[in-house]
């Protein structure tokens, strides 16, 4: 018996669109390429291309009031799985349970989640949910009648499957966990006597309450800033991880001249000191009064900054009555090289330079010795725009004058 097979009137029209033009067709319609085997449309002149959006479709069934069971891609009668989607993707739930009203939530057991999504609380039908990009990583499914029956999505953003979502999922007394949404976690320890892991809330907050150099500037507050310290000094009296029975803290130097130092036998946990011989930088202000020697305060250190005040300067520093004056036999030699830089505490005002009883030759650039004699009144004339580097070669003082 002969089988005569019926031509469907629905059926698209077969077209060789690489030969056929498309002004042979009206606007609108659709054909099927056997040239490029896909769909074209014909806009009246050319074969434009139909956009067509995949829809991965999931069936629901349950199992009993306790779970939801899955089947469609990657699920084959799983209870309450859970679910990776796409953002940017489109998804079909078909629930025909009828006493089952299957609601996605972006909370567990929330209200439900409308952007995207057609249809949320299904019961007897089709819930759609276009993906939006903004949708949070994990969102949630739940039947409104049987609280046994939910679970979870993990929402990926598009480019495969080794795509992944991270997030801070939960925090212990000691541990951080660092969620992956490819289910591939990691804890990593907070700081404690025991390991240099993270740094908490708790000892950051310690941190952040430590005075500033400003604050603590002479004795009548070291005992505060001290109590903040206290527990940050160990048995060394050293600070924060440093190492070495004499590391010196350098927060501030006082009006004493000496620096703050962790002591963790005294009450306060600070004390004031000098340190060990050739550690303490330097960085202190000296305002000028007529023609100033300084190698006093240079020999604080071992080298540092040195900030001058001078009001009655100008941006150039050509004012000879007022210098800044070094004799370099009077500062402390070591055998090591050691190094100032000496800069204007305005921008508006330089300074000058001048050799007290010693000359200072330059190291390089070609610039000229500084004559020797106090109350020089040529000097080196060191704009605000400048900073002067005194430095010690290991045999002699030398001066190099660089812009900022």
């Amino acid at each position: 018996m002969a089988v005569i097979k019926l031509k469907s009137e629905k059926r698209l029209k077969q077209v060789d669109t690489g030969s056929e033009n498309a002004n042979t067709y009206e606007s609108g319609d659709i054909v099927y390429s056997t040239a490029l085997d896909t769909i074209k449309k014909s806009d009246g002149t050319n074969w434009q291309d139909v956009g067509i959006v995949p829809v991965v479709k999931f069936k629901l069934t349950a199992s009993g009031t306790d779970h939801y069971v899955f089947n469609g891609p990657g699920f084959a009668n799983d209870n309450d799985p859970v679910v990776y989607l796409v953002r940017g993707q489109k998804y079909q739930f078909e629930n025909l349970l009828g006493a089952h009203p299957f609601r996605i939530s972006n909370s567990d057991g929330g209200s439900a989640y409308t952007d995207g999504i057609t249809n949320n609380d299904v019961q007897n039908g089709i819930l759609e949910w276009e993906v939006m990009h903004d949708v949070p990583n994990t969102m949630y499914y739940n039947c409104t009648a049987h609280a046994a029956m939910k679970g979870t999505f993990k929402i990926l953003d598009a480019g495969g499957g080794s795509a992944t979502n991270l997030s801070i999922s939960n925090q212990s007394a000691t541990t951080l966990r660092i969620e992956s949404s490819t289910g591939n976690n990691a804890d990593v320890p907070l700081a404690d006597t025991s390991n240099a892991g993270l740094m908490s809330k708790a000892q950051f907050d310690k941190l952040a309450a430590i005075e500033t150099a400003a604050d603590v500037t002479d004795a009548s507050n070291v005992a505060s800033a001290g109590a903040i310290m206290a527990s940050l000094v160990d048995a060394k009296g050293d600070i924060l991880a440093a190492s070495g029975d004499n590391t010196v803290a350098r927060l501030a130097v006082g009006s004493n001249g000496k620096f703050l130092k962790a002591d963790s036998t005294t009450s306060s946990g600070l004390v004031w000191g000098d340190g060990p011989a050739g550690s303490i930088p330097m960085f202190a202000t000296k305002t000028l009064s007529g023609n100033t020697a300084v190698h006093t305060e240079l020999n604080a250190g071992s080298g540092g900054t040195l900030v001058v005040s001078d009001a009655s300067q100008n941006a150039g520093g050509t004012n000879a009555a007022d210098g800044f004056m070094v004799n370099t036999a009077s500062l402390t030699q070591t055998g090591s090289k050691a190094r100032y830089e000496i800069i204007s505490s305005l921008g508006s005002k330089g300074f000058r330079f001048k050799a007290d009883t010693t000359a200072i030759d330059s190291f390089g650039g070609g610039q000229a010795q500084i004559a020797a004699g106090t109350g020089n009144s040529d000097g080196l004339s060191v704009s605000d725009s400048q900073k002067l580097v005194l430095l010690y070669t290991g045999s002699a003082w030398k001066y190099m004058v660089q812009s900022i």
